[in-house]
């Protein structure tokens, strides 16, 4: 069986197919599949939202560069989530050990930022 993110990813693929077009930074297709993800009527779970919001638009990119940095913001989400765990769990971490950023890297998507701005935005200032 399928877990649900695969499914509302595929879903929201072709469900954000129209929205996606003219986009060609994967920053403002994350924005606009975030914003129709959250809350999503047919996804309750906000992880699922999230994790189809993000599948949306890798099979919407299939490959490139821009594809390239989504799963490596997605590695580097995963891999904050391992740490923070480890350390919750009380196994030590070797700092020494962890990877240095690459400084020629493109700037990395700021997935969790990008997905608060969504379901916390900020108001606008009246005149």
């Amino acid at each position: 069986m399928r877990p649900m993110y695969e499914t509302a990813a595929a879903l929201m693929a072709t469900e954000f197919q129209d929205d996606f077009k003219g986009l060609d930074k994967a920053e403002d297709m994350l924005r606009v599949a975030f914003k129709k993800a959250y809350n999503h009527w047919m996804f309750s779970e906000e992880q699922d939202q999230f994790k189809g919001a993000v599948g949306a638009v890798l099979i919407t990119l299939k490959s490139g560069p821009e594809f390239d940095r989504v799963n490596e913001a997605l590695r580097q989400l995963s891999r904050a989530s391992a740490l923070i765990s480890a350390l919750q769990q009380g196994i030590p971490v070797d700092w020494d050990s962890m990877e240095k950023p690459d400084e020629n890297a493109p700037p990395v998507i700021p997935l969790n930022q990008l997905w608060c701005e969504v379901k916390w935005p900020k108001k606008q200032a009246t005149g």
